[in-house]
């Protein structure tokens, strides 16, 4: 799926766009427990790269996308 948002480079927007619709509550919630976040609001700061991650956060959402079979995260 490609759109012409213009996310920064920490954006896993894509990652999202790329769960399948079954998995993506299951996966957005992994994502608000691993980073910390309680808020939708928070999470989407997160997706759309505006608050950039840490070096281990980053490992966490590779891991979390990854068993979801999604591999294209990143831009």
């Amino acid at each position: 799926m490609t759109n012409n948002k213009n996310y920064s480079r920490w954006s896993f927007q894509k990652g999202l766009d790329n769960v399948r619709s079954a998995d993506l509550s299951e996966c957005r919630g992994k994502l608000k427990n691993t980073l910390n976040i309680q808020s939708s609001w928070g999470l989407r700061l997160r997706a759309t790269g505006t608050i950039i991650p840490k070096a281990d956060e980053i490992e966490k959402i590779e891991a979390i996308f990854k068993e979801y079979g999604v591999t294209e995260i990143w831009g």
